[in-house]
């Protein structure tokens, strides 16, 4: 019977091709007798969400064995484009609360703050959302408050989706009024980021 996933691919009218050696990630893959796409994605979703040691270099999620959004999904997003198929990158800016992700609630009440605002990296197709980001997931759409998006591409992973992010932040800090600068309040997030993580290094 198909986990969970593999059905909502299915929903979704995702194609599986079988992996060819047309790119580095699907040969490291294959040598992991992983052979189709639909294999490849459950590999990845299964990580550990964890931060890998450089964020920009999305490979790293196969050596590491972890990684968070945006590595994972953009080394997807490789791979699919290796196999013609229009999976496409996607990052919103969503807010976060001790609702939707309980694992903060003691950084937000320590900082006496009701959400915090991050940059979340995830994938399109013809429409249809796909967020592999959590192992634990088993609901595969944004599920998120989603306070603005755009399109990203591969190249745009560091310094421009940084900047996209900090500015988002800048208005946060505005518009809730916050008695923050952004250095605090940025650093206050990587506390919730941490405590996301299923794994330490």
């Amino acid at each position: 019977m198909p986990n969970l996933l593999y059905r909502y691919l299915q929903k979704i009218n995702l194609p599986n091709p079988e992996l060819i050696d047309a790119c580095e990630i699907a040969h490291d893959l294959r040598s992991k007798g992983i052979m189709n796409l639909y294999q490849a994605i459950d590999y990845i979703h299964q990580l550990p969400y964890c931060g890998i040691s450089d964020n920009t270099n999305y490979h790293l999620v196969l050596k590491e064995q972890r990684g968070t959004c945006t590595p994972k999904h953009a080394l997807i997003a490789e791979l699919a484009s290796s196999l013609h198929i229009p999976l496409h990158l996607k990052a919103a800016i969503i807010l976060m609360n001790s609702k939707n992700m309980p694992k903060i609630a003691p950084i937000l009440k320590k900082y006496q703050l009701d959400n915090m605002i991050e940059a979340h990296t995830y994938l399109e197709y013809a429409g249809r959302q796909l967020d592999i980001t959590f192992p634990e997931k088993t609901n595969f759409k944004m599920n998120f408050p989603v306070l603005k998006e755009r399109n990203f591409t591969l190249h745009d992973l560091g310094d421009i989706k940084m900047a996209w992010h900090k500015e988002a932040m800048k208005e946060f800090l505005l518009t809730q009024h916050l008695p923050y600068d952004l250095d605090q309040i940025w650093k206050i997030r990587e506390q919730c980021i941490q405590a996301l993580s299923t794994t330490t290094i």
